[in-house]
């Protein structure tokens, strides 16, 4: 453990000294070495190594030596803010120079040293510079756990740009996992605190974003709604990277939904750019074009500018890009009956196709390989960790050994020998009792660590039920039995938000009931195509941690009551209120579900739902967890649950 007030004081001293030397970052390399050799004072070498591996930034392998050095004086002066700083850059340029491994590493011990110095803003700083590590490396679970770390810290210090920034990048992550929902909450958090700091820039990315997840979808004329008002903001703030793609992807859309004299006209203005050097954006403003003339029937400039797109698309050797063009030539050969031709493209799409999908299926695969390998370095590393801790021990023991030799030597008096004696029994009881506890300490803490990867696990084999679920639904045709699905895929997603909660929170028991029912209410209204401005919700949920035996009953009970009045409260009209209440009220917890729509009384729910699965499932845990039911109508419908038998944590 760190002392930090003599720290504090070396690390001022050491400031101090460098905002006078700070001219030095403008001077060439070899002043900066020359300094270097002259300089006397640790901390400032430190910062002197740390400025020489920015000036050789272009010469990565440099870059990382110079921070190697910065390290191991840092480790040397024994002083936590160099060691914070010197760790965090070293990993930088790891990751620049693609050594993920070593970056991980490095990032590891800077945020160890955070932890142990309580800086926050900057431990959350460091989570999310470690998350795109772990994505780049394909482990897209360890990214999100990460990115949701900083999440969590940047709310607790009321960051809202951080919690912003963090929101986004945690939606991107579920949308490369095809989990849209999740994906669309973070993304609507994220424009939320942008919005709330007015925050132009990042307003402007994230509606970008928002609307790509739409567009993934298929859902082109709401990806086209949030990529008109990100274009405005991005024009504002010289965002004109962002402002290309808009227009791309407007465009694209525009050409989905057959409207191609509009799409025509932002490709043209996009093209007046001159993008030919743009590797990211010009394969696809060639490939928009060719699209859009042959949706307005010029069929021949139309291949010309595919065929082009198709020689860009062998160079940048990308297999989705390369399938949409043969697709598009495929559609355009065949319209002008050149079925030899649309057939070959065809059969290059289909090739294109399944080797997109294949990579795919590697990539899932390779990031389950990285995450064992991971896992075995960790064990290899922890091993390595609890040898050199006896070594320290046993040469501490030594050292002691020697020390009670020498005064044995010097106390020759009987009063002096037992004075030693009780010392040195009363030492070793307290390095004994010192050593259990740290054994017990290390035992709570594997246990934890093994508590939430069951969580984690649980959380995920709910999720894989629930899209086999709705992998099954695309498949049916009678509505009833589709209904019957989604119902039970909704009823395993309120229980999957249940252990998604307990992995992520230090309270491994008990569930903040207030985050996990607004969460889960978020879920159904997406599920069931509620739109917010129609529908509106008021929540009044006391701060509660609940046990998790009472949680997964209760969670299955308000999904139920949530859907019903989703799905029947408000046919035939046009706006509505839903209310929910939670809160403890004589040592009774009382759950009140309340709409202003059609209305139903007791005798009303018994006759019209007393066969349903979803009523039965109620009146089993109502049993379960000893309490009663009130069905009231008046100008809705009022249900009130008044529960007795409930854990708090």
């Amino acid at each position: 453990m760190f002392k930090l007030t003599p720290y504090y004081l070396k690390y001022f001293w050491s400031c101090l000294l460098f905002c006078c030397m700070n001219y030095s970052k403008a001077q060439p390399i070899n002043a900066l070495q020359q300094q270097l050799n002259t300089c006397k004072n640790d901390s400032i070498k430190v910062e002197l190594l740390l400025q020489l591996a920015d000036q050789n930034e272009g010469n990565i392998t440099q870059a990382i030596a110079y921070c190697t050095q910065a390290t191991q004086l840092a480790r040397k002066i024994n002083n936590p803010y160099s060691k914070l700083y010197s760790q965090s850059t070293l990993a930088y340029y790891y990751s620049k120079n693609k050594a993920y491994q070593n970056a991980i590493y490095n990032y590891n011990i800077a945020i160890e040293v955070a932890q142990q110095l309580k800086d926050l803003k900057t431990l959350a700083d460091l989570y999310s510079d470690v998350a795109p590590v772990y994505k780049n490396k394909n482990v897209l679970d360890s990214s999100l756990l990460y990115n949701q770390k900083a999440l969590d810290i940047r709310k607790k210090i009321n960051d809202t740009l951080g919690v912003g920034i963090s929101s986004n990048n945690v939606a991107l992550l579920y949308r490369k996992k095809n989990d849209w929902a999740n994906a669309s909450i973070y993304y609507m958090m994220a424009i939320k605190h942008f919005a709330a700091i007015e925050n132009q820039f990042q307003l402007s990315n994230a509606y970008a974003n928002y609307g790509l997840l739409f567009k993934v979808q298929k859902q082109f004329d709401s990806a086209i709604f949030y990529f008109t008002k990100a274009k405005p903001l991005a024009q504002k703030t010289n965002n004109n990277s962002t402002l290309i793609k808009l227009q791309l992807n407007t465009a694209i859309c525009l050409n989905e939904s057959g409207k191609y004299t509009q799409a025509f006209s932002l490709l043209k203005e996009i093209e007046n750019l001159h993008l030919q050097n743009d590797n990211e954006n010009y394969p696809w403003l060639m490939y928009g074009i060719g699209v859009t003339h042959i949706g307005i029937g010029k069929l021949k400039e139309g291949i010309c500018y595919l065929q082009q797109a198709l020689k860009i698309a062998t160079m940048l050797e990308d297999a989705d890009y390369m399938g949409s063009v043969n697709l598009a030539l495929a559609n355009a050969y065949q319209q002008q009956s050149k079925y030899n031709l649309a057939l070959q493209h065809f059969k290059e799409y289909k090739n294109f196709n399944d080797l997109f999908y294949s990579s795919i299926n590697t990539k899932n695969v390779n990031e389950l390989t990285t995450r064992y390998e991971t896992k075995e370095k960790q064990q290899q590393i922890d091993l390595l960790s609890k040898d050199n801790l006896l070594k320290d021990l046993l040469i501490k023991e030594k050292k002691q050994q020697m020390l009670y030799n020498t005064l044995g030597l010097i106390l020759v008096t009987l009063a002096a020998g037992i004075t030693f004696l009780l010392y040195r029994n009363k030492r070793k009881f307290s390095n004994e009792l010192e050593l259990k506890n740290n054994i017990i300490s290390v035992s709570l803490s594997e246990k934890e660590v093994l508590l939430k990867e069951i969580h984690h696990r649980v959380k995920n084999n709910l999720q894989v039920i629930s899209s086999l679920l709705n992998l099954q639904s695309k498949s049916i045709i009678d509505e009833k039995a589709l209904a019957a699905l989604n119902e039970g895929r909704n009823r395993v997603k309120s229980m999957a938000l249940i252990h998604q909660n307990l992995y992520r929170d230090d309270n491994l028991t008990g569930v903040d009931i207030k985050d996990y029912i607004e969460k889960l209410i978020n879920s159904l209204f997406v599920s069931y195509n509620i739109e917010t401005a129609k529908i509106k919700l008021q929540t009044n949920i006391e701060q509660l941690q609940l046990d998790v035996d009472t949680v997964i009953p209760l969670g299955l009970i308000i999904n139920e009551l949530i859907s019903n009045a989703l799905k029947y409260a408000f046919v035939n009209k046009q706006n509505g209120l839903l209310q929910v209440m939670l809160y403890i009220q004589n040592t009774q917890l009382v759950l009140c579900v309340k709409d202003d729509g059609i209305g139903m009384d007791n005798d009303d729910l018994n006759k019209n739902n007393s066969a349903s699965i979803g009523f039965k499932l109620v009146q089993s845990f109502l049993q379960k967890l000893e309490a009663t039911m009130n069905v009231e109508k008046n100008n809705g419908t009022t249900i009130t649950l008044t529960i007795n038998k409930y854990k708090l944590t």
